[in-house]
């Protein structure tokens, strides 16, 4: 009996291995003197509960998680954002607006920004990206993302 016991506090205190994570974050900044509301489409339509409003030169924080694993490139999900299918329309003081697409679709919007163009809020490398080690099993990587007055003016 003491043969098992021992067994089971061996494997208890040396089979416990710590798990990498990264936990991730990602941020919004108006540097421009408008209004923006952000109104990502998820499946056709708007959530209210999706829609980001900021406000001139506000930062807010609108993502964040964890991935598994020491993860050192740029990547982040947000509950705010539908699927590929589904776009994402940026207003400019309740006036002008610019289309974000994930996937090409057949009719474009009349301003708009492709998933190539490192102005689309969907392309993760539209973000400035920093990715730091906490410890030797944890990893923190921002993702910043700024729209500036040309953002406002290819929307106008």
């Amino acid at each position: 009996m003491k043969f098992f016991l021992r067994i089971i506090i061996i494997v208890f205190l040396f089979g416990c291995s710590k798990e990498d994570t990264t936990n991730y974050y990602a941020y919004f900044k108006n540097s421009t003197a408008h209004n923006i509301m952000i109104l990502p489409f998820k499946s056709g339509t708007v959530n209210q509960t999706d829609t980001i409003k900021l406000f001139p030169q506000q930062q807010i924080k609108f993502a964040g998680g964890v991935h598994r694993g020491l993860v050192s490139v740029p990547g982040f999900s947000s509950q705010h954002f539908g699927g590929p299918e589904d776009s994402i329309i940026v207003t400019f003081d309740n006036t002008y607006k610019i289309s974000h697409y994930s996937n090409t679709p057949l009719q474009k919007a009349t301003k708009y920004y492709l998933f190539v163009s490192l102005r689309n809020i969907g392309n993760p490398l539209s973000y400035r990206f920093e990715s730091k080690s906490l410890s030797k099993h944890m990893r923190e990587n921002n993702h910043y993302y700024e729209f500036t007055e040309q953002d406002y003016l290819d929307a106008k």
